[in-house]
């Protein structure tokens, strides 16, 4: 397995592999990533409804499938595995707090942990196999796992996977890998997980 591009957000930085590609003195996430979504003309309206850890998730796959031919694979072909410690946490809470006077179903959607991969999927017309997870801390080790599997028993050539996690507007973190099964590059195995996970 071979790791095509990698993003990892945190502190008010997007970075791929190589470089730093928009820093911010803003670390505030909403108006951090809002900061990249108009500088980079990205043109999709559902982004302004998202709750923060989906914009966190849809910008990271932003930067994933730049410079990607994404006309090369079928849709099915393209599979999503991340993982988080918090679920939706912190939209429950704001859901919860809504539902005291009237509850809001813009927010009710979510408190889903995988409505991320929705989002990401529908941008990309992806219709492959995703899986979410939920643990203490960033696990390597099943990650790795669980995108060995997908490539042995399904259609699978390129997958998605990574952590998004989202506390508040000053503490969150994305790192997200593009996977090949075959080709050339970075391999995708625990050692350089954890080295790009260092960042």
């Amino acid at each position: 397995m071979h790791i095509i591009n990698y993003c990892s957000i945190r502190k008010g930085k997007i970075a791929n592999a190589e470089r730093v590609l928009f820093s911010s003195d803003e670390y505030q996430l909403s108006s951090f990533l809002k900061s990249y979504y108009k500088i980079n003309k990205i043109s999709y309206p559902k982004f302004y409804k998202m709750d923060a850890q989906c914009k966190l998730a849809f910008i990271a796959s932003e930067v994933l499938f730049t410079d990607f031919d994404r006309e090369k694979y079928k849709d099915e072909e393209i599979a999503m595995v991340f993982a988080n410690s918090e679920s939706t946490l912190s939209t429950d809470m704001d859901y919860w707090e809504s539902a005291q006077t009237i509850a809001s179903p813009a927010l009710f959607v979510y408190t889903l942990p995988n409505i991320m991969m929705g989002e990401i999927a529908i941008r990309n017309k992806i219709k492959g196999e995703n899986l979410f997870f939920i643990a203490e801390d960033f696990d390597s080790n099943l990650l790795l796992q669980q995108t060995e599997l997908l490539f042995q028993n399904n259609p699978t050539k390129i997958v998605i996977v990574g952590w998004v996690n989202y506390e508040s507007e000053e503490r969150y973190l994305a790192r997200l890998f593009l996977i090949t099964k075959t080709g050339d590059g970075m391999l995708f195995n625990k050692e350089n997980i954890e080295k790009l996970n260092k960042d």
